[in-house]
């Protein structure tokens, strides 16, 4: 596990889609998580990208300023 309140610099894209949903799931009292075309949009906004490939973020990381622009 990691240590508590330890916040990492950086995560990469799929850890972030799975934190989301998870957050999203909550939110909404719902089994039904964030579709591949809100994860896609999602990427396309905070990496400034056309790509409509959800795997072409896998390898990309989001930084704390990234994620809160």
């Amino acid at each position: 596990g990691r240590v508590p309140f330890a916040v990492p610099d950086k995560v990469l894209w799929p850890q972030l889609c799975e934190a989301l949903n998870m957050k999203f799931k909550a939110e909404v009292q719902s089994n039904r998580g964030l579709t591949k075309e809100n994860l896609v949009f999602l990427a396309q906004k905070l990496f400034n990208s056309s790509s409509s490939h959800l795997e072409d973020y896998n390898g990309m990381s989001v930084s704390w300023s990234q994620f809160n622009r």
